[in-house]
């Protein structure tokens, strides 16, 4: 059995327009060491007085990447936690990170369950392969905060609702860990349920949609392998977009942003 480790917890928690502090309660969080960062119409940046467990910030910023960058700056535990703003997270939510990363003590990226948004990573702790980390979508994403600096890694403020230009931060973000060698785990315990409301960052399955999917998949995976990516996401997806958007629409338009390559890597 794992020694349980002791290590602190904050949820860096993305959020837009709130005029109060129910997010937090929404989230399950009013017992959670969190940094709440709400992107809104304030003139500057501004901390709010708050209980001792939650750093909330409203900022003029824009852009789901730079308010996941903002909460990592100013987050001090041990491991952060990725947060949306449609999730439920489990009460004891430190006690189950804990326990994951006792289970994987060498994992510096750890990859948790999702109650009602299975993936299909096995049923035991263990190490992720690349091809893996396409799967991975930020509600599960924790990290070692140390790891993460030593390393200059960040959310590329170039993808990711707000931008513009479609999509996959989270998987870059992973991507670029691999690539600078931390360890990034999977371990099957659940840390929270996707909530079935409307979400500040994602506005649906349209053609915009596809066509910026297909822009920011090329920039992160280049050509070849974005378009074999995008087969089997549009095969995967079908499901979800078949009443919105049609099959071909949906396949021309991720290919003509692929294809377009509007988003070039600086």
């Amino acid at each position: 059995m794992p020694q349980q480790q002791n290590l602190s917890v904050q949820v860096l928690l993305s959020c837009m327009n709130q005029t109060d502090e129910n997010i937090v309660k929404k989230s399950n969080l009013q017992h959670t060491p969190s940094v709440v960062i709400n992107q809104c119409s304030v003139q500057a940046q501004r901390r709010r007085k708050t209980p001792q467990h939650l750093l909330w910030i409203d900022s003029p910023t824009r852009g789901l990447s730079v308010s996941r960058n903002l909460a990592l700056a100013h987050a001090s535990a041990d491991i952060c936690v990725v947060a949306d703003d449609d999730e439920w997270f489990e009460a004891d939510l430190p006690r189950i990170i804990n326990q994951g990363y006792a289970q994987c003590p060498q994992a510096d990226v750890l990859i948790f369950t999702v109650g009602n948004r299975p993936v299909k990573f096995g049923g035991k702790p263990r190490k992720l392969k690349k091809w893996e980390l396409l799967k991975i979508n930020s509600v599960r994403l924790t990290f070692r905060r140390e790891s993460i600096l030593n390393k200059h890694i960040a959310f590329d403020v170039l993808l990711g609702s707000g931008t513009g230009n479609g999509p996959g931060e989270e998987n870059k973000f992973v991507l670029d860990c691999y690539k600078k060698g931390l360890q990034i785990f999977f371990v099957p315990l659940k840390i929270a349920t996707l909530l079935d409301s409307h979400s500040n960052w994602f506005y649906g399955y349209d053609k915009a949609f596809f066509y910026n999917r297909g822009k920011s998949t090329r920039y992160v995976y280049g050509f070849w392998f974005a378009c074999i990516y995008g087969l089997y996401f549009l095969a995967a997806k079908y499901p979800l977009y078949k009443k919105t958007v049609s099959a071909a629409q949906a396949t021309g338009q991720l290919f003509l942003g692929i294809w377009k390559n509007e988003l070039k890597k600086i």
